[in-house]
């Protein structure tokens, strides 16, 4: 998005002005609260709109975050069915709380205020002869170049911080740069090849876009040069550093009531901009070739292989003085560093290596080897094919035993915490849910939180475990971002590659697990007022999944409505867990902090049976995968009971072993009378419930709440747990987590 140094007038970048003719000041002010608005919007933000606008234009509060809330201009309309895009925000990097207002003060002065009177942003234009503030039906920028005046890409799509892109006007031209890689911003693009160089002395560079011929037949955007030629009226235009680091036009026309937006230039694009599509530092991810702006090979020590996301230059987090590094050769590419930089000069093959194998920041290097010439790349990124085959790159890779050599160097013991034996995955936020694929013997979904889920984002993984026995470990086939939390997650019964997640913000998305994070979520439901907290796929019909909420209700949906089919109101307190009968196909159960478990069928209007099962709030339920009439039900009284619903005076099973509340129980789908659960003891149990002695195991392996488990039902006592440790566990039931 948008971002400009606080030397420029931003109200006139967000198509607004300040009327200046001596009558008295309209002043306003407007808090932000109240309830949020009902449209998709970019970012799949919520918003509060204010009472400030001119068609496609409004002013708005939106966050992608709890309680982190920017002050934005919107662009679209309800009419069009086309997405709100964000085009300009005032208090950029600094957002402001619940109840802060916007405000025009007697003085003049425009003012973003916290609701404790912090001001976060102003204008400075305090007793200048200010009257009002009017948002005109136009998107022209005007840049004025006083100071370091630049474009900054936004951090993600749920973090509207300040991303590691920027667009700096300068004196002569424009330069992109990425940042935070290395000690100084490193130039992807630099005004030298003439196209966004200056021609002149001026002091501003306008963007615009304006007709081509008095005929109206097409419309340029110019920014220094021409940027796109859309064929309809492009006056509603806006430039952006995308996320990726791209510049781009976005354009809406008004007058169609489908898909009003277009990108109508990429500047790294082939077809809709000046540079090739492969020069994109970020255009295949971590790391990857490029070729004809697709990325089309992976390299590695075993030659150039398949390309995927999770492509990554080898990890060189055990690299330290006395660890020698090796590296792998790929012919026929160049990055950004050999376009825009000079590097190290002209060198011998061995001395650019050595010089990067001094710095653990670099990745490896540049070399073209018919003029000696050396780049250090603290970041590898895109490989562009050339057809030049000198020009290659060195990958700096750590051997095996330098790395276990660098581990053992870096841990002076190993306690409980040492996780490098063992299938194990670090998590950036807390665990929250894990659940194994019913297609893929070694796929896992992984549900987190930031924070412990109290406030801040959420991230859903998709993991697969590595075959080898001799390396056991999990790498990260994909991960989503969420805005809040994500408090669970379930995979669908009849695509191998679709899944569902209960969103602290009250939705449920899809997302499909073979498509890049820039194509997720495909979907979104929103219609809980609160948390969503559970979700289940049905194992019988396949074609629907169950939500449960804090709002004290369960809603039934299909992928092929966006409403839900039908909400089930009998709770009186929040409902954390839902579960399908593995026998039925209308049949599930619910369990609620109204301590109660109800048993329903969807064909009937209320629910069949009512078990007040505890004394405290129930957490969650479960059912026998072989016994359509038993049902497992856990508490924050700290006990699993085990019920036939045909008779529910007393329970089959009363299971006492845990220290605190237990947060989840599953039953085993190979053993009728096994289950699992975990607690806020840190600990994972298993039990068989007809058992004398009912506590098979317990495993004490976490270091804060154990909040989700799972049984595969592919391989027979294959186990996987989560917590707030921020650490995912498989093992093989018998055998110790951490050995």
């Amino acid at each position: 998005s948008l971002s400009l140094c606080l030397c420029l007038l931003l109200l006139l970048l967000a198509s607004a002005t300040i009327q200046t003719r001596g009558q008295k000041v309209e002043t306003f002010t407007y808090v932000n609260e109240g309830e949020f608005g009902p449209y998709i919007t970019e970012y799949d933000a919520s918003y509060r709109v204010l009472p400030i606008a001119s068609s496609p234009f409004q002013f708005a509060f939106y966050n992608t975050t709890p309680g982190a809330f920017y002050l934005a201009l919107r662009m679209g309309t309800v009419r069009s069915e086309s997405i709100l895009r964000w085009v300009w925000e005032a208090n950029r990097g600094r957002p402001v709380r619940e109840n802060a207002t916007f405000s025009l003060l007697p003085s003049g002065n425009l003012v973003i205020a916290e609701a404790d009177g912090r001001v976060v942003w102003t204008t400075n234009t305090a007793d200048k002869g200010v009257v009002g503030l009017k948002v005109l039906p136009n998107g022209n920028v005007s840049l004025r170049l006083r100071g370091p005046n630049k474009l900054v890409s936004r951090k993600s799509a749920v973090d509207g911080s300040f991303g590691i892109y920027s667009l700096v006007f300068g004196p002569g031209g424009i330069t992109m740069y990425i940042n935070t890689v290395a000690s100084k911003p490193l130039a992807y693009y630099n005004y030298s090849d003439g196209l966004l160089s200056f021609s002149g002395p001026g002091d501003s560079v306008t963007f615009v876009c304006e007709p081509e011929t008095e005929d109206n037949f097409a419309w340029e955007c110019k920014l220094i040069i021409n940027l796109s030629r859309p064929k309809y009226n492009a006056t509603l235009s806006f430039l952006r550093l995308d996320i990726d680091g791209n510049l781009a036009v976005y354009t809406y026309y008004d007058p169609v009531d489908y898909r009003a937006w277009e990108k109508t230039f990429a500047f790294f694009s082939d077809e809709k901009g000046w540079l090739n599509g492969c020069g994109l530092t970020s255009k295949c991810g971590a790391f990857g070739v490029c070729e004809d702006e697709m990325c089309v090979a992976c390299p590695s020590k075993d030659g150039l292989l398949g390309w995927s996301t999770s492509c990554a230059t080898p990890s060189l987090a055990a690299c330290k003085e006395g660890v020698t590094p090796k590296y792998y050769k790929v012919e026929g590419v160049e990055n950004f560093l050999s376009t825009y930089s000079d590097g190290e000069g002209a060198l011998k093959l061995e001395e650019c290596k050595r010089r990067c194998s001094i710095d653990c920041k670099c990745q490896g290097i540049l070399y073209w080897q018919k003029d000696s010439r050396c780049w250090l790349a603290p970041l590898l990124g895109t490989l562009s094919k050339v057809s030049n085959s000198s020009h290659v790159a060195y990958v700096k890779y750590l051997k095996e035993r330098e790395r276990e050599r660098g581990r053992e160097d870096s841990t002076s013991s190993r306690s409980r915490e040492d996780r490098s034996a063992m299938p194990v995955f670090k998590t950036p936020f807390s665990g929250y849910a894990v659940r194994f694929s019913p297609f893929y013997e070694g796929r896992l979904l992984v549900a987190t939180s930031q924070n412990f889920g109290i406030l801040g984002n959420g991230r859903l993984h998709v993991l697969d475990l590595l075959p080898s026995p001799g390396a056991p470990g999990i790498s990260e086939v994909a991960a989503f971002d969420t805005a809040d939390g994500v408090y669970d997650c379930c995979w669908s019964e009849s695509h191998d590659s679709l899944a569902v997640s209960a969103v602290a913000d009250g939705s449920l998305k899809l997302w499909d697990a073979s498509l890049p994070p820039s194509a997720n979520p495909v979907r979104s439901f929103r219609e809980h007022s609160r948390e969503a907290h559970s979700v289940d796929w049905n194992p019988v019909r396949r074609d629907s999944f169950l939500s449960a909420s804090w709002d004290d209700s369960l809603k039934l949906w299909t992928l092929d409505r966006p409403a839900s089919l039908r909400t089930f109101r009998e709770h009186s307190y929040c409902v954390y867990s839902v579960a399908w009968s593995p026998r039925h196909a209308d049949v599930f159960a619910s369990a609620s902090g109204d301590r109660t478990v109800r048993v329903w069928d969807v064909r009937e209007p209320v629910s069949t049976l009512v078990i007040p099962a505890h004394d405290h709030e129930i957490l969650s339920c479960d059912w026998n995968k072989y016994d359509e009439c038993c049902l497992a039900t856990a508490s924050v009284d700290k006990t699993i009971r085990v019920w036939d619903i045909r008779a529910t005076r007393a329970p089959l099973a009363n299971l006492a072993g845990h220290g605190y509340a237990v947060r989840r129980i599953r039953f085993s789908p190979h053993r009728e009378s096994v289950l699992l659960s975990c607690s806020y003891d840190m600990t994972v149990c298993m039990w068989d419930y007809r058992a004398e002695d009912a506590l098979i195991a317990k495993y004490d392996h976490h270091t804060e709440f154990a909040v989700g488990i799972d049984m595969s039902v592919l391989v027979e006592g294959l186990i996987a747990s989560t917590g707030w440790d921020e650490v995912v566990y498989v093992w093989q039931h018998g055998t110790d987590p951490r050995a």
